[in-house]
């Protein structure tokens, strides 16, 4: 499963421009100008996506649906 999610998320991610796929911290990771936007690492209930948001964006999805949650360390920022 964590397989074809990675597969999926990177033709999506590496389809925009100036995009790299790199490990970083012994995940997946994508990235523009060496710049993380996007995480794909194990979660408390199997795979899990991290995208980087505005704080606004973040707001919405995480009051909005339960699937979203914030990050333990970063999330206070977006």
């Amino acid at each position: 499963m964590a397989g074809r999610i990675l597969d999926h998320v990177s033709k999506i991610c590496l389809s925009l421009p100036d995009t790299e796929l790199t490990m970083t911290w012994g995940a997946p990771h994508f990235r523009v100008a060496n710049k993380i936007f996007c995480g794909c690492g194990k979660g408390k209930e199997g795979t899990a996506l991290v995208f980087k948001l505005e704080i606004e964006h973040a707001d919405i999805l995480v009051s909005n649906d339960p699937r979203f949650t914030r990050s333990p360390y970063v999330g206070h920022k977006g």
